[in-house]
């Protein structure tokens, strides 16, 4: 398997779909589009493969929404359409399929495409709706390190808004977030490798805010993240899950599988000096598995010493807050692991990776 696709949340269930091939470790010519439902975000039941490759080949990555008002007329019953997009790539065009049964069953719709080939290697869209405009929106996608922003009535019919320049590729996701404290909201959009940039939108415009882009995650086993587009403004999160690239084949080198899914994270946006910044937290229904719990409070560290030496255990969630002192470095080692910070160095390192 590799990225998420499709995340949304309809009557009570999240779903969360994902490129997969059902026929072995790795995806090759049989890229399809798994599908799990869960109601916490933590267990999830697997439903059969939704979205088959055809004539148009492989069924690569997009986004999915719930179409509340009928635009597409897809709607038969009681329940709403469920719509989502994705790249198809003999010659990388824009399709969609829906769903009238909360998500059980996937068609195609006949009409595809609904964005012809629009420039090479186009793909990856993400739609949702806007209501200022009353539109859906989608992003997608252009070669070198371009993105472009399309509008729709109903899903189906395309106008092409606006192409904007930003470094990155892949996978592009974009939401608003309100900054922590403040009554502004800005957007943000998401590259890959996964980095971010704030800025203002109108339904037609994206005005990038002065500045590089922001790293979001420095290491190698979080890729092509997205968010969960119909979460119930009651709950009001932005939950990003994103694919844990080669952990399996890097790591796990005799396993019966390939490739697995990073754990939910909500994201926050705060104004700290050095500007706006996207904050990542795993999601408060980690909790449910939790089995016990240990805590240490002005706990002296020294050298060579281990204060968690008999914690015992298959899995942690280890929240740490440390004051360096005169200390040159400090972590923990999980598994043989060495997580080091550096405090000369202002530097985080796990493996090969390290960040500031």
């Amino acid at each position: 398997m590799n990225d998420p696709n499709g995340l949304l949340y309809y009557k009570g269930e999240y779903h969360l779909f994902y490129q997969n091939n059902p026929l072995g470790t790795f995806l090759g010519g049989y890229a399809h589009w798994g599908h799990a439902i869960g109601t916490d975000l933590v267990h999830w039941t697997e439903l059969p493969q939704a979205i088959y490759p055809g004539e148009s080949g492989h069924i690569f990555s997009g986004s999915g929404v719930v179409d509340w008002n009928n635009t597409t007329g897809f709607k038969t019953g009681p329940d709403d359409p469920m719509v989502v997009a994705y790249c198809a790539p003999i010659p990388m065009q824009q399709e969609i399929a829906f769903s009238t049964d909360r998500g059980r069953t996937w068609r195609k719709y006949q009409g595809n495409p609904v964005l012809p080939r629009f420039a090479k290697n186009n793909g990856d869209p993400k739609i949702f709706w806007y209501e200022p405009t009353r539109r859906w929106i989608m992003i997608s996608t252009f070669p070198k390190e371009n993105y472009g922003f399309f509008s729709s009535p109903n899903l189906k019919d395309w106008k092409l808004e606006q192409i904007v320049s930003l470094p990155g590729s892949e996978c592009p996701d974009f939401f608003s977030l309100q900054v922590v404290g403040q009554e502004t909201r800005k957007w943000v959009l998401t590259t890959n490798p996964l980095t971010y940039f704030t800025g203002d939108y109108d339904g037609h415009i994206f005005k990038p805010d002065p500045g590089p882009g922001q790293r979001l995650d420095w290491g190698f086993c979080y890729h092509s993240a997205q968010t969960f587009n119909e979460v119930p403004a009651a709950d009001g999160r932005r939950i990003q899950i994103a694919w844990m690239q080669d952990v399996a084949s890097a790591f796990y080198h005799q396993t019966l599988f390939n490739e697995q899914m990073s754990f939910p994270a909500v994201l926050t946006l705060h104004q700290v000096p050095e500007g706006l910044r996207v904050y990542r937290e795993p999601i408060k229904e980690v909790e449910k598995l939790h089995d016990g719990e240990q805590s240490w409070t002005n706990l002296p560290l020294n050298p060579g010493e281990n204060p968690l030496s008999e914690v015992k255990g298959d899995l942690f969630d280890i929240r740490a807050e440390i004051e360096m002192g005169t200390a040159s470095d400090c972590g923990f080692s999980i598994r043989g692991v060495p997580i080091n910070y550096s405090a000369k160095e202002k530097k985080l390192s796990l493996l090969v990776q390290r960040n500031t």
